[in-house]
């Protein structure tokens, strides 16, 4: 009776294959259809990053954009000269705000007559946006200025 019933359970095991594969079990499987390849996903954006590793060289040129008064909330426009050496200019409603960039470490930091804090580097080529984060070395806020290059 048993030699029975395994014979039921392997005809219906068979059965079975043959049902949900479409082909008897003892049969080869047919070639898999080729497939196209991955469709690849856009690039996400790159984080931003510090100024090219801590290239001063990166940074070198004319900037414009914004300086953000943390006291008042206004926002004046700026324009930042960036010397080869490090240091730099940016004239702020007719005002001079004189400054240095230096390398520590892996990022760029600034310091000024009026804030300090790093430099950080969005985009590429003429799409560099230029970002200094830090606070007032008055203690009277932060600071978060965007320059572009100046063409």
């Amino acid at each position: 009776m048993r030699s029975v019933l395994r014979g039921v359970v392997v005809a219906l095991g068979m059965a079975s294959a043959t049902l949900a594969c479409g082909r008897a079990a003892d049969q080869p499987a047919p070639p898999a259809a080729p497939t196209a390849p991955p469709i690849p996903s856009p690039a996400a954006p790159a984080p931003p990053s510090p100024a090219a590793g801590g290239n001063l060289a990166s940074v070198v040129g004319v900037w414009q954009g914004t300086s953000n008064n943390p006291a008042t909330g206004t926002a004046t426009p700026v324009t930042m000269t960036v010397r080869p050496d490090g240091s730099y200019v940016a004239l702020i409603a007719g005002t001079s705000v004189l400054g240095t960039l230096h390398n520590e470490g892996a990022t760029i930091a600034y310091h000024s007559t009026a804030s300090h804090g790093t430099v950080t580097v969005r985009g590429a080529a003429a799409q560099r946006v230029l970002v200094f984060d830090g606070q007032m070395n008055n203690g009277s806020g932060s600071v978060h200025n965007e320059y572009t290059p100046r063409m």
